[in-house]
């Protein structure tokens, strides 16, 4: 550590030198936290006051096309951050995912389907997204099923209903899934760049004491 100069691997990490602070503000004890993704989370609550302003791209498979068509204009009505591709067979949203992963932030599915059911459809996808933010929106509402689904990894699970009150509670579920999603991503992004850093790096909070040594 005492060789160490100060560098930045990820855009915006705040930075001091090592060298120059150890025995005046490390405070290990006081300021460490439990493990090292927590003080990263810690870091990142910090930085992450902008709302996510970027496209989310939806991914809705029913059925009944004139369903998955109502399905879009809503939501993209709710929500004009959201891009709704629609498709009523499993083999071609699976070949849409793997085909185009980068414009798909979260998939939607309906449960009763000819071809393959929704948590048949839930078990292919986990085996290409195992994180992919995933719901189940259908009208074969038990809980039954809404165990099974979250069990098998679905990220959440909501019934048809009348009315357009479903369509916002449903933008509302897409959004917030999709922004764990990302902040999860980004913590594993920034937690990689720092344990792969071959020079000392530390993150430090507004005090300016360390919350995170690599």
């Amino acid at each position: 550590i005492g060789g160490c100069r100060s560098v930045s691997t990820v855009p915006g990490t705040t930075l001091m030198p090592v060298r120059k602070t150890v025995g005046r503000h490390l405070r290990l004890s006081a300021n460490m936290f439990e493990t090292r993704e927590h003080s990263i989370d810690f870091w990142l609550d910090g930085h992450n006051e902008a709302p996510m302003e970027s496209e989310i791209g939806v991914l809705h498979v029913d059925d009944q096309s004139d369903f998955g068509e109502l399905v879009a204009a809503f939501l993209e009505r709710v929500d004009d951050r959201i891009e709704v591709q629609t498709e009523t067979s499993v083999t071609t949203a699976l070949e849409k995912l793997s085909g185009d992963p980068d414009r798909i932030d979260c998939v939607v599915s309906d449960y009763d389907m000819p071809e393959s059911n929704g948590l048949q459809f839930l078990e292919a996808v986990r085996e290409e997204e195992p994180t992919l933010p995933f719901i189940l929106f259908t009208g074969k509402g038990s809980e039954e099923v809404a165990s099974e689904a979250i069990a098998k990894g679905a990220t959440d699970y909501l019934q048809k209903r009348g009315g357009t009150e479903q369509y916002e509670l449903l933008a509302n579920r897409i959004t917030n899934a999709v922004e764990q999603y990302r902040y999860e991503h980004e913590r594993n992004r920034v937690y990689r760049a720092l344990e792969t850093a071959t020079q000392a790096i530390g993150l430090i909070d507004e005090e300016g004491r360390y919350i995170y040594l690599n």
